[in-house]
C-alpha cells in the first residue's frame, strides 16, 4: 500500500467520523435550543432591551424557574453536545494525516478552535458570577460583549479551518481523480458559507465516505459491503467467500458503527413521532399549516429509518483469509441445539445453531461456533462454491 493510499483511507475515515459526530451535534443543538426557548422565553424581551437598546427594561419580568427535570435534561443535552464537539479531534487528526502540504493548516486551525472553545467555556463560567454581582448596567453590558467577542473569535477560527479543509479535500480529489471527494469538498465549502452548515457537513461527509473506495494492501485481504455477504455470514466472526473462510477484522469498529447508526435512527425516529403527535399544538403556536408540519415530520421519520437502513446495508467488512478451501478436507456439524431470540412486539422465534468442525490437510482441526441453520448453510456453501467436502 502506497503512502497516497494511506492518505486517502485516512481522509475517508475522518469524513465518516465527522458525519457521525455532526449528526449528534445537530440533534443536541436543536434539542437544546427548543428547551432554551421554553426556559428563557419569558426573558427574551428583557434580553433584547439590554443587548440592542442598551437599556434596562422598564417593566417587571414575571419569571419562575422551570421544573428540575427540564433543567436536568437541558444540562445533559448540553453536556452531550460539548463532549461530541471535543471528540471532533478524532476525525480532524485523521484529516490532518490525510491532507498534505499547506492544506494541513485547515484541520490544524480547527484543532486550535476546539482549544479556543474550551477557553470560551472557561471564560463564560468565570464571568457568570461577575455578571450576577455586577452593580451597574454598564458593567453587565461590558461582560456580555466580551463573551460575544471571544465567541466570535472562536467561530471565526472554526469557519476558517473548515474552509481550508474543504479546499484540501477538493485538492486530493482532483489529484487522484476521485469525484466523490471533489463533490464532498465543494458541498462542505458551501456549508461553511451558509446557515445550513450542520446539514451540509453531514451530507458532504457521508458523500465522501460512501463514494470513495477503501484501498487495501494486496494479499489475502478484501473489503466487502455487508449486504453482499448476508448469505455467506457464518457467525459474527467468520464469513465464507470464493477463496475460503475469512475472519472479520474490524469487528469492534463495526459494532461501534452499528450502535451509532441504531442510536441515531432511534433518536431521529423518536423525534419524528413526537413531532407527529404534537403537530396540532405546534401548528397552533407557530401558525404553520398543519399539513405542512405533518408532512415535514413524516419525512423526518421515514428518512431517518431509510437512512439508517442504507448505512447499515452499506457498512463495510474488512476480511482476512483464515483458511483456504483447498486446505479443508471435511466439515461435520457438532453441538447442534435450538435457541430463541426476541423480535419486535415482544415475540420470539426459535432456530437451530451448531458448530462447524473443520478437518484440515495437516491433520489439525478448526471450530467455527454458533452457525445458524448449520445443515442448510453447509449445503448452500457446497453448492455455491462447488465444494467436494
Amino acid at each position: 500500500m502506497t503512502f497516497a493510499d494511506v492518505r486517502i483511507n485516512k481522509i475517508r475515515k475522518g469524513l465518516f467520523q465527522l458525519g457521525i459526530l455532526y449528526i449528534i451535534l445537530t440533534i443536541t443543538d436543536v434539542s437544546f435550543f427548543m428547551l432554551l426557548n421554553m426556559v428563557l422565553g419569558p426573558l427574551y424581551p428583557a434580553i433584547e432591551d439590554i443587548i440592542f437598546k442598551h437599556q434596562a427594561p422598564n417593566y417587571v419580568v414575571n419569571y419562575s424557574l422551570p421544573p428540575t427535570s427540564q433543567m436536568t435534561l437541558t444540562f445533559i443535552i448540553i453536556l452531550i453536545g460539548i463532549i461530541a464537539y471535543f471528540l471532533l479531534l478524532i476525525p480532524l487528526i485523521n484529516l490532518l494525516r490525510g491532507l498534505s502540504g499547506a492544506w494541513k493548516v485547515g484541520p490544524s486551525i480547527m484543532v486550535i478552535s476546539i482549544a479556543a472553545f474550551a477557553y470560551v467555556l472557561y471564560y463564560f463560567f468565570k464571568t457568570s458570577s461577575a455578571l450576577n454581582n455586577s452593580s451597574t448596567q454598564q458593567q453587565s453590558l461590558h461582560i456580555i460583549l466580551n463573551n460575544l467577542l471571544i465567541f466570535g473569535l472562536w467561530f471565526l477560527l472554526y469557519v476558517l479551518g473548515l474552509l481550508i479543509t474543504s479546499l484540501g479535500i477538493i485538492s486530493v480529489g482532483k489529484k487522484y481523480q476521485l469525484k466523490g471527494l471533489i463533490n464532498s469538498g465543494y458541498l462542505m465549502l458551501v456549508g461553511a458559507f451558509t446557515s445550513f452548515l450542520p446539514v451540509l457537513i453531514i451530507a458532504s461527509s457521508f458523500m465522501g465516505y460512501l463514494t470513495t473506495p477503501k484501498i487495501i494492501a494486496a494479499g489475502n485481504y478484501k473489503v466487502v459491503r455487508a449486504r453482499d455477504v448476508d448469505n455467506d455470514m457464518l457467525n459474527n466472526v467468520y464469513v465464507a467467500g470464493a477463496e475460503g473462510i475469512f475472519r472479520i477484522k474490524n469487528r469492534f469498529s463495526l459494532f461501534l458503527r452499528l450502535f451509532a447508526i441504531g442510536f441515531l435512527a432511534f433518536v431521529a425516529i423518536y423525534q419524528g413521532f413526537l413531532g407527529l403527535a404534537g403537530s396540532t399544538m405546534i401548528a397552533y403556536q407557530t401558525g404553520v399549516p398543519l399539513p405542512i408540519l405533518i408532512a415535514t415530520y413524516a419525512t423526518i421519520l421515514v428518512g431517518a429509518g431509510a437512512g439508517a437502513y442504507y448505512l447499515y446495508k452499506n457498512t463495510e467488512l474488512e476480511l482476512q483469509l483464515e483458511i483456504p478451501w483447498e486446505r479443508i478436507k471435511k466439515i461435520i456439524i457438532v453441538n447442534e441445539h435450538t435457541v430463541s431470540r426476541f423480535r419486535l412486539f415482544f415475540s420470539s422465534e426459535s432456530y437451530t445453531v451448531g458448530d462447524f468442525r473443520l478437518f484440515l490437510d495437516d491433520g489439525s482441526e478448526f471450530i467455527i461456533r454458533n452457525v445458524a441453520d448449520p445443515y442448510n448453510k453447509l449445503n448452500y456453501l457446497k453448492t455455491k462454491y462447488n465444494l467436494a467436502i
